[in-house]
């Protein structure tokens, strides 16, 4: 995959590696919000006892 590649995102194999491991951090990051993001509303969900709370809670993903 890095020879793929190398001359478009980056100039040599060891740069482009470097990118990649870079936005491996990234990824986790956002994984992790995503994560944390998903359980909290399938939480709320689960505990909703009406459609108001049902709706509520999408709301919450929306505004976030």
């Amino acid at each position: 995959m890095l020879s793929a590649e190398v001359g478009i995102t980056a100039p040599d194999a060891e740069t482009l590696a470097q990118i990649w491991l870079n936005m491996v951090v990234l990824w986790r990051s956002a994984a992790a919000g995503l994560e944390a993001l998903r359980l909290t509303t399938a939480a709320a969900i689960e505990a909703a006892g009406t459609v108001a709370e049902v709706d509520a809670a999408m709301a919450a993903i929306r505004g976030a």
